[in-house]
């Protein structure tokens, strides 16, 4: 009996935590704002921004297009609030009249009442141009400065899985704020299919089943980015009636999971030449010889695939070929790398030898790859207490030895020397793309429709980049400009008499000066200048002074003002960001 009453309260208990999470939800602005009259005064960030989407308005046919339309330009998607407002309320024709807000033309070129070459988005009658009516009612107000910050999406369902064609299913899309609020936002949400030839999506955000297949719709609002996996099988094997599969590891499992959704029956577990084919190709790049394949193919032990694993993963050709791939991965290009450090004498090739290198000897002696990361990201050209003098010399023997001598330097600083990464906009869609995975370029310039990156994101994340100097130190000038002097490479030498002239002091074991990789100075410290009338300091780049703040993906803020490195900030949030882009990114 005692159990029977627990078990009903816990069952209470549900039903009404349910019911306040649901109470805690803002109902849709389209019943709020169905009735003519209302108190409530819509939000410019949370819903006219948003509905100006749906309607087309800032789109990229429409005035989200970098000319804009018909005079009148928005941001694209409104990823720029502050712009979008100003292009309302300013200039010689304001969109927004709130002393006469039925005169004003963001209702009446929408609803047609004058020309508009965009045609009618939006009845007179509709809640969606009372909800725009009563933001100008109310004032017109922009966003708060202190406003909350948009957190994510909850869509429910989270996924679709259809049993047959032709059938619907409505998606509620809920916009979490970083404030707690939350609130039904499918009437402004914009919706997307992956793929139209699988299912289809309308602007209700109501889905329908065209084709068996896999795909995913997308909700867009604000900066949330949310796909649904949407999938009618291809076959009847689903659910109970798919057959029993051996799953003995978790990623089994998962990839299990998904095949038994979609109705695909997986391969039999592959032969053992084949296994071996495709061990080899994917942990060394190379087919196994013919005597090997022959000796694992008479090997009748139980363990002999892990043997074999094992025995790959000690083998040179395993460092090499993913050496080679983490090269490629981190830029490793000679063309880039084409004297980046020296006047001249070592060429781009020594130099992506040596990075080659120094990953090579990092795979091999299996060191994790957080540490890898760690050790080019934080990555200076001087080791610690090193002398400027002392560093350009042992760049001269380096560039003379074998490249695996390299490998013996803590770090590899040759990441941030590359030519094609000298600003930090550059620095930051490479670092994306090597160490998050994220294809973030679009972001430069404007807001991405399919993403959830905003050229603000971009700016506040290229601050963390800004203090790395490629040049000389402040510390080294005196001793560059001595070693140019005694060097005499700075009278009128250029193009190849001054390569030819270079490549007979490196042979006469002469020191050269050194451009190098270092950490430049903090905000409001005040650097020193070039010294004047020095032509042998002459083409070194002034120290940069970083920004004072920059913001991690989807993060807060960080001061960057007593940071004695931005990059190891950088690295701490990679360790710990909650949206593992820099585990999935190697993972994946």
């Amino acid at each position: 009996m005692k159990r029977s009453l627990a078990a009903v309260a816990l069952l209470l208990l549900a039903w009404s935590t349910a019911m306040l999470r649901a109470a805690d939800i803002l109902p849709p602005v389209s019943e709020r704002f169905a009735p003519e009259k209302t108190d409530e005064a819509p939000d410019f960030r949370h819903h006219v921004l948003p509905l100006m989407g749906r309607l087309g308005c800032n789109g990229r046919a429409c005035h989200g297009s970098f000319q804009g339309q018909g005079g009148f330009r928005l941001s694209l998607f409104g990823y720029d609030a502050q712009m979008d407002y100003d292009a309302l309320m300013k200039g010689d024709h304001p969109r927004v009249d709130p002393k006469n807000v039925d005169k004003s033309l963001f209702l009446l070129k929408p609803s047609k009442q004058v020309d508009h070459e965009g045609g009618r988005r939006m009845a007179v009658d509709s809640w969606q141009y009372r909800l725009i009516r009563r933001w100008i009612q109310a004032g017109a107000k922009p966003v708060p400065p202190k406003q909350a910050d948009f957190d994510h999406l909850e869509i429910t369902p989270p996924e679709i899985v259809f049993a047959n064609r032709d059938e619907h299913r409505a998606l509620r899309v809920v916009a979490v704020w970083k404030d707690g609020v939350r609130e039904d936002v499918t009437p402004i949400c914009r919706f997307r299919s992956n793929d139209d030839g699988i299912c289809r999506i309308d602007a209700e955000g109501v889905v329908t089943s065209v084709a068996q297949g896999d795909t995913d719709v997308v909700a867009f609002y604000d900066n949330g980015v949310q796909p649904v996996p949407v999938i009618l099988p291809v076959s009847k094997q689903v659910g109970d009636q798919y057959p029993a599969v051996a799953a003995p590891t978790k990623i089994d499992q998962l990839i299990l999971e998904k095949l038994r959704k979609v109705g695909i029956v997986p391969s039999e577990v592959a032969g053992d030449a084949e296994f071996l084919r495709r061990l080899s190709l994917d942990m060394t790049g190379t087919l196994p010889q013919p005597p090997e394949v022959a000796a694992f193919l008479a090997d009748t032990s139980s363990d002999k695939r892990a043997k074999k694993i094992d025995e790959l993963l000690e083998r040179p050709a395993y460092a090499a070929w993913w050496a080679t791939r983490f090269s490629d991965w981190t830029g490793n290009n000679s063309a880039q790398l084409q004297q980046i450090f020296q006047n001249g004498g070592v060429d781009g090739a020594m130099i992506s030898a040596q990075w080659y290198s120094w990953l090579f000897d990092r795979l091999q002696k299996n060191v994790d790859y957080d540490k890898i990361v760690q050790n080019i990201l934080v990555s200076q050209s001087r080791e610690p207490g090193e002398s400027y003098r002392d560093y350009c010399a042992k760049m001269l023997r380096l560039s003379q030895g074998d490249p695996s001598e390299f490998a013996k330097n803590e770090t590899m600083p040759y990441y941030w020397a590359r030519q094609n990464f000298r600003k930090p906009d550059e620095a930051v869609v490479g670092f994306c793309y090597t160490f998050l995975g994220l294809q973030i370029q679009c972001a430069q310039c404007h807001k991405h429709p399919f993403d959830q990156w905003s050229k603000r994101d971009f700016d506040k994340f290229a601050g963390f980049f800004t203090r790395i100097g490629v040049g000389v130190k402040p510390d080294g000038w005196e001793d560059y400009a001595e070693l140019s002097k005694d060097a005499d490479i700075g009278k009128g030498l250029n193009g190849k008499a001054l390569r030819q002239k270079l490549e007979e002091l490196i042979k006469a074991g002469k020191s050269l000066p050194q451009r190098e990789v270092y950490v430049g100075y903090k905000p409001g410290e005040k650097p020193p200048r070039l010294p004047k009338g020095d032509k042998a300091i002459r083409g070194v780049p002034p120290p940069p002074v970083g920004a004072a703040t920059a913001s991690v993906l989807g993060g807060p803020s960080v001061d960057l003002k007593t940071v004695e490195d931005p990059r190891q900030t950088l690295m701490d949030w990679m360790l710990h960001d909650p949206s593992r882009y820099f585990a999935r990114s190697i993972v994946d």
